[in-house]
């Protein structure tokens, strides 16, 4: 089909005439079709731009005289098409292989910390440095080597091209407030300090745990309110979080949806590389105290888009009694 455009592209090197008829012109609009549908939307779009840029000057091409000059103008217009639409393609191909390697970074973060189950015990650090110990029999099989290889499906352990392959039978997972995964057919859980995922409201924070996180609170004893959100996602460098305090009912002290506070915060990409977790902390008092009633607080992308929310009360309780909450695990 290219044959024409080549041969055409080797004569004018040597100087000679070529010339495009109307043949050559619709199968180059063909082809413009046919390279459109391997790419994205966006990439179809700006390729089906260029091919009815083409169509439009072609139904405007005069008859007689004057129409054979014309033609052979918009041919060669039509074989310049199809160069940019291949570079379109590959810019493409391309954007999508950098969206793909992004994500997998993303999931393969999941995968740090201590895991053990089954008999097995698997470290695997930020850095990629993965410690196996599994028993066998009488005997233990280790394992301290850098990853080599990581898809969705499996990674690869070793040195100098001997490897060991781990099958993920099921990637990390959260239940009953524990992380899980499954590999090479073993169930495995994350054991020791790291970080639980998830959004807390608490009177306390120590390191990466709300302390005393609940739904309700004695207003008579309380001060300080902290919120914790953890979550596996790592921002880009300059993303801005909102946390946002807000009231839903207090009776008359205050409109319903009236805002107590909103606190700012902007990532600023510090050890981004090796981040497994990103973590935000608001804290808010009320110097006149917290009247009884029910409350949220939100954690926002920017002004607007919610990304997580946890809603609590404070009520008055009768001495002695401690109002609902529960301690996170580590």
């Amino acid at each position: 089909m290219r044959m024409l455009g080549l041969l055409c592209a080797g004569l004018v090197l040597l100087g000679a005439a070529c010339s495009y008829d109307e043949g050559y012109f619709n199968r180059k609009i063909k082809e413009l079709d046919e390279l459109a549908a391997k790419g994205s939307p966006e990439a179809r779009e700006k390729i089906q731009s260029r091919k009815e840029a083409l169509l439009e000057a072609f139904r405007k091409l005069p008859e007689g005289e004057g129409r054979k000059k014309q033609l052979d103008q918009l041919g060669r217009r039509a074989r310049a098409a199809i160069g940019e639409a291949e570079q379109v393609l590959a810019a493409d191909v391309q954007k999508k292989k950098t969206a793909d390697k992004a994500k997998l970074k993303e999931y393969q973060k999941r995968f740090v910390g201590r895991w053990e189950g089954g008999g097995m015990k698997l470290r695997i650090s930020p850095g990629g440095m993965v410690n196996y110990e599994r028993r066998a029999g009488a005997g233990n099989r280790k394992i301290n080597a850098f990853i080599a290889e990581f898809d969705w499906k499996q990674f690869k352990v070793g040195f100098m091209g001997i490897n060991t392959t781990f099958r993920i039978d099921k990637p990390p997972y959260q239940e009953g407030g524990k992380w899980k995964m499954k590999i090479d057919g073993v169930e495995l859980t994350r054991v020791g300090p790291g970080a639980r995922f998830g959004t807390w409201v608490c009177p306390e924070v120590q390191g990466e745990a709300c302390v005393g996180a609940a739904t309700e609170f004695d207003a008579a004893s309380l001060g300080k309110l902290h919120l914790l959100h953890i979550t596996p996602k790592v921002p880009e460098k300059g993303q801005v979080f909102t946390v946002v305090w807000i009231v839903e009912d207090v009776g008359a002290a205050a409109a319903p949806g009236e805002i107590i506070a909103k606190t700012p915060m902007t990532y600023d990409g510090k050890d981004q590389a090796r981040a497994t977790h990103y973590t935000i902390h608001g804290h808010i008092s009320l110097p006149r105290g917290w009247p009884p009633g029910s409350y949220r607080v939100e954690v926002r992308e920017g002004e607007e888009k919610v990304v997580a929310m946890v809603k609590f009360t404070v009520v008055k309780k009768p001495a002695g009694e401690k109002p609902a909450g529960e301690k996170p695990e580590r």
